[in-house]
């Protein structure tokens, strides 16, 4: 079933949408990790269309310089289903589906198979164990047509999902373009040929499986992001089921080229600005406040207690949602917080060169514990989010947010995990909490509330801590004696 994600009623979306293009609305300037997460969503989901050129089927293909022709007995005419991948270049794969004449029935007179023209839904037969359902996704007509599973939360995430696409009677064909492609495997069982290719793009670890379902007129797409076995992603191929249906519940292949094809030109327009070090967004006035000192958020008061730096996880067994973590693998030998190391790869075609490693740099680095108390002053409980984060702010007032995409290169921090969007990578309270959030706050009642951020000996500007987005209240870091 459809999301809806606009939690809102009709009348406060239009004053959302009047207020955001008002003459006076302020431009909002996306974080850095928001922009690296967009170009490479962007470069996960662009292929474009390769010319079409008839072969024989692949079997068993793995990392070949070469198209091998291996035909099987279903593929005697010109006329009926094909399926086959080819490799025009080193990194490259086309995969192409043709799906011959129509026919109502699946045989022609002379035995030769030829495309059934039923209509089919989709179901999946397997997934790993640790992967749960998260949502369904439906066509334009409003009908399933894909499955999406996941663990996210973890620090070992991973995430599949299922599509069921239709291939148009008008073209009759499927072409895909698949890039970055560092290992593959091509096979056929009784009724489908199986396409997994494991794709090195960005940093990110993903197979792209394409399974043809033999003689008919649909295609499955699994898009498995992090690590997989062979095994799994064999058997999530292997598992899916076409039955029968009295509507529609496949998505338009062209539709989703026309789609693929509109992002590769956003992409394309992206990358083709020039693009600063950092974005800027200017601050304003800051109300600053030092340590000891209360500052009320409608009703309630916050007060800043201690802000403290070590080197170490001593104390800080919480991570950003308060759920217990273990922070060994960010650790030194003796204990302490490890360096970061920024690694830069220059980007490659995904043709003839994938990404590589180009250069690193060490930032070292300490943890800073903020400690706050929260009181309710009000009359109602309430759900208090807490969500204090750094900017590096200069002397003109502008916050700096680096941009680590730039110049056809990215960068990847090892500490990426613990800065992200510069909040805190920790949160823990005496109170109850939901995530992040101080929950059944009653009037009256106090909460105690630890932070822990990361903060770099060398940043790019001064540091501030921003307690309160709403009246710019801040915390100079500067003023603190350590």
């Amino acid at each position: 079933m459809a999301k809806n994600y606009l939690p809102f009623e009709d009348e406060n979306w239009n004053q959302i949408v009047e207020d955001a293009f008002a003459p006076d609305a302020e431009v909002h300037v996306f974080s850095a990790r928001y922009q690296r997460k967009k170009m490479r969503l962007m470069n996960q989901n662009t292929q474009k269309k390769p010319v079409l050129r008839r072969k024989g089927l692949i079997v068993a293909a793995a990392c070949i310089a070469t198209a091998i022709v291996i035909p099987t007995t279903a593929f005697a005419g010109s006329r009926i289903y094909n399926a086959f991948v080819e490799q025009p270049a080193e990194y490259q794969r086309d995969i192409t589906i043709e799906l011959g004449e129509s026919a109502e029935t699946s045989q022609t007179d002379d035995g030769a198979v030829v495309v059934d023209s039923g209509t089919y839904k989709m179901s999946v037969g397997y997934v790993p164990d640790d992967l749960k359902f998260d949502h369904a996704e439906e066509n334009a007509d409003g009908n399933v047509c894909g499955f999406k599973y996941g663990n996210w939360g973890t620090d070992d995430w991973r995430s599949a999902t299922f599509s069921l696409f239709v291939i148009d009677n008008e073209t009759r064909t499927f072409n895909e373009t698949l890039k970055n492609v560092t290992a593959e495997s091509t096979y056929e069982t009784d009724d489908r040929i199986v396409f997994i290719s494991r794709l090195n793009k960005d940093f990110d670890k993903r197979a792209e499986i394409w399974v043809a379902f033999k003689d008919t007129k649909y295609v499955a797409k699994i898009l498995a992001l992090q690590e997989f076995t062979e095994d799994e992603l064999k058997m999530m191929a292997e598992g899916l089921v076409l039955e029968k249906s009295d509507v529609e519940c496949a998505s338009s292949y062209t539709t989703y080229t026309e789609y693929q094809e509109w992002l590769q030109a956003e992409l394309e327009a992206a990358a083709s600005t020039d693009e600063p070090e950092f974005y800027k967004e200017h601050m304003g006035e800051m109300n600053l406040i030092s340590v000891g000192e209360t500052f009320s958020d409608f009703d309630v008061d916050v007060t800043l207690d201690s802000i403290t730096f070590q080197d170490t996880f001593d104390g800080i067994t919480t991570d950003g949602i308060g759920r217990e973590y273990d922070y060994s693998k960010y650790m030194n030998a003796d204990g302490t917080l490890a360096d970061n190391i920024r690694t830069w790869y220059t980007k490659g075609d995904g043709v003839n060169t994938i990404d590589e490693v180009s250069e690193t740099e060490t930032m070292s680095a300490r943890i800073m514990v903020v400690n706050l108390t929260y009181e309710n002053k009000g009359t109602e409980e309430i759900e208090y989010c807490i969500c204090p984060g750094l900017r590096t702010i200069d002397e003109n007032g502008d916050w700096l947010i680096e941009n680590t995409s730039i110049d056809g290169r990215y960068a990847i921090d090892s500490l990426s995990d613990l800065t992200v969007d510069r909040l805190g990578f920790s949160f823990s309270t005496d109170h109850e909490n939901s995530k992040n959030n101080l929950a059944a706050f009653k009037p009256g009642e106090k909460a105690q509330v630890q932070l822990a951020f990361i903060v770099y000996d060398e940043p790019a500007a001064d540091y501030y801590l921003c307690l309160d987005t709403y009246q710019n209240v801040f915390v100079d870091m500067s003023s603190l004696t350590e």
